[in-house]
This record gives C-alpha cells, sequence and structure tokens, in this order.
C-alpha cells in the first residue's frame, strides 16, 4: 500500500490505530470491548507502520488520531493520552475524533457543550 501511494504522487494522510483510547478497535488498549492492547504495545506498532510509511512512500503524512472522550463511562480508557504518544518524529498530524450524541449543551461531553471551542 504505501508504494502504491508514494507513485501516485498525490498527498496522503495515513491514519494509523485512531481511537485507540477507546474499546471498540482491535488496537484499544482498554479491556472492556474484550481487547486489551497496552500502550507501550500500541506505540510499538505506531512506530513500526509509521516506519514502514516513511521509508515506502516519504511524501505520506502520518496521523495519530484519539477518541475525544476519553472516560471509561463512555467506553474509553482513563489513561492520559500522553500514554500513548509514539513521539514526534513518528507523527505529521494530531487530531481527535469527536461526535455529536444529541446531548445537550448541559453534558459536558457533549459537542454542543464544546461549540466555539472547537468550531
Amino acid at each position: 500500500m504505501a508504494k502504491t501511494l508514494y507513485k501516485n504522487k498525490n498527498l496522503y494522510a495515513v491514519r494509523i490505530g485512531w481511537e485507540m483510547n477507546g474499546n471498540w478497535y482491535p488496537w484499544s488498549v482498554t479491556g472492556t470491548g474484550g481487547y486489551n492492547q497496552s500502550p507501550a504495545n500500541y506505540i510499538a506498532v505506531f512506530q513500526r507502520m509509521a516506519n514502514i510509511f516513511r521509508a515506502n512512500a516519504p511524501g505520506v503524512k502520518i496521523e495519530w488520531s484519539t477518541n475525544w472522550c476519553y472516560t471509561s463511562s463512555y467506553g474509553s480508557s482513563n489513561t492520559p493520552l500522553i500514554n500513548y504518544w509514539p513521539g514526534k518524529q513518528y507523527v505529521d498530524i494530531i487530531s481527535m475524533d469527536i461526535y455529536e450524541k444529541d446531548q445537550g449543551a448541559s453534558n459536558p461531553f457533549s459537542f454542543t457543550a464544546y461549540q466555539g471551542v472547537y468550531i
């Protein structure tokens, strides 16, 4: 895949292990979804994948993306996000997924509550 992206010569971003602080993907670091990856394992795999893409598709940007809500009551880890950080030499783009669940402005985990902060 990396070589194909490189040959195409367009600008691409590759998102490796997104929303790792949730419990819904095999690379998730919480055990509540049946997955139980350690932050150290997540970082090692992220760095390996980033190295593969950098070696085979030098122009591809590497994205590190968390889920916006990282409390266990919402199915995510309470582990601080810095514990998943693979290192600045492996990341070109930092992003965060934010979902509106129509919870209203009174809920601190509602996107509505943060309107004006993120927009």
